[in-house]
């Protein structure tokens, strides 16, 4: 598994020093301006200079509907037309923005009415259902990147046998983004012993968005709700996720995921694997590094099942190049592991 922090107490440590140093601003975008592609000022105070961090740059782009790859070219190549395009169009079309900071730089650039729940409260949400179930579960791997908190954990207790000599150990993970990359979401997480590679079940997750309740129609309207009203609310679905926690544990969630990995372990794929291999690629965007080494770790262990395909991506996610990827490659695993032998054969097209 990729592996991030220590321990989950320097997990909290930078957690902690996060929720003291962030600084959350909202304006107007006729009150901001960008500078040299890289430099975002608000207003006129002094201290509002900061530079812009990827995720920020990307959401930038997108609310001013500018194509990526066009948008990083004049940040690179011609700054000062960035510039000019992102000051006119912010003065032309203004609207009210939370610019979230920190350490210096804009970490989100989001609409004003995104919901804020901070890793903070998550960990102080969680870690108490945690500690109530005693000193039975373990951290397998946890951090907090400039996009997602994460929190992986397994209990040695939970252990079921996927085929001979094949045994994964059951637990959650947990993760939060406070720049709008996703929402509060606990899901069933397991760890392959034989190679250590981690494996998230989206299938089962409980998550919670950051802004509204989403319908088909729309998104509900919190402009009118009082800050107790909304803090209640957050507080109420804290509770939900304790209750997850405990309830993603039960012997029939963890019977039910056994059962569906021992089927994808009795699942040949019959398609040669260079071109299966590359019929995943397709569907799930995988890069031409990410494509060569699923099929070198498929060839590698030798399972040409479902499960022998999940776990080649899985084991992939250790060689990523950064956390917030390996932990996508768990999580295309999981997704993997659903598939039916016929979802890799190139005349069925993906």
């Amino acid at each position: 598994m990729y592996q991030g922090k220590v321990s989950i107490q320097d997990l909290a440590i930078e957690v902690q020093r996060q929720h003291e140093q962030r600084l959350d601003l909202k304006a107007g975008t006729k009150q901001m301006t960008m500078r040299d592609g890289n430099t975002l000022v608000i207003g006129n105070h002094p201290d509002h200079v900061f530079g812009i961090n990827d995720v920020a740059h990307r959401q930038i782009s997108q609310h001013y509907h500018i194509p990526a790859e066009f948008y990083d070219r004049l940040k690179i190549g011609t700054p000062q037309l960035l510039d000019g395009l992102v000051n006119g169009l912010g003065g032309i079309e203004e609207s009210r923005r939370l610019v979230r900071t920190l350490d210096g730089r804009v970490r989100a650039f989001l609409s004003d009415r995104y919901r804020v729940i901070d890793n903070h409260d998550v960990l102080e949400g969680v870690l108490p259902a945690l500690i109530e179930l005693g000193d039975e579960w373990e951290i397998n791997s946890c951090e907090v990147t400039e996009r997602k908190l994460y929190l992986k954990i397994t209990f040695p207790s939970l252990q079921r046998e996927v085929k001979l000599d094949d045994v994964v150990q059951f637990g959650l993970i947990i993760s939060n983004s406070e720049v709008g990359m996703g929402s509060v979401h606990v899901a069933p997480f397991c760890l392959r012993l034989a190679c250590t590679n981690g494996m998230t079940i989206n299938q089962l997750a409980k998550r919670r968005n950051h802004i509204g309740r989403k319908t088909q129609e729309s998104v509900e309207d919190t402009t009118y709700y009082s800050d107790d009203t909304l803090k209640a609310d957050d507080a109420a679905f804290i509770l939900k996720l304790r209750d997850s926690i405990r309830g993603l544990l039960q012997e029939s969630v963890i019977a039910a995921q056994v059962e569906r990995f021992q089927l994808a372990a009795a699942e040949e794929v019959e398609a040669p694997p260079m071109q299966a291999v590359e019929v995943l690629s397709k569907v799930s965007r995988l890069s031409m590094g990410e494509e060569r080494s699923v099929l070198n770790h498929l060839v590698r262990g030798g399972d040409l099942s479902v499960w022998g395909y999940a776990n080649a991506v899985t084991r992939t996610a250790q060689d990523a190049g950064t956390y917030d990827r390996a932990s996508e490659l768990e999580e295309l695993g999981g997704q993997v592991v659903n598939w039916s032998a016929k979802h890799f054969n190139p005349r069925s097209g993906g």
